[in-house]
């Protein structure tokens, strides 16, 4: 019997729907001070993401050294100029 293919499609939505399972998990550990557990979870969406070539959400940002959720007021300092028009993210572990 041969191996049962999945569509690239089914593939995909698999993949945003655990990335966005992680992502939300993430958030909850850096707010229960979790440090550590967000990391792995954000390090984890993105290995799914690669693996499914599905792009990370732009929507919910995070570090591209340290993986932390930057989430504004806890792990990051948004600092907003007069003359840009969106917030410029700083990380707060920087």
């Amino acid at each position: 019997m041969g191996k049962r293919r999945i569509s690239q499609n089914a593939v995909a939505d698999i993949g945003r729907e655990r990335i966005s399972t992680l992502l939300d998990l993430a958030e909850e550990a850096v707010r229960a001070g979790r440090m550590d557990r967000a990391c792995h979870y954000v390090d984890l969406a993105r290995r799914i993401s690669a693996k499914t070539r599905v792009p990370m959400p732009k929507a919910r940002p995070y570090c591209d050294g340290c993986l932390a959720p930057l989430m504004p007021g806890v792990t990051c300092t948004v600092r907003a100029s007069s003359c840009a028009a969106s917030p410029a993210w700083r990380s707060a572990s920087a």
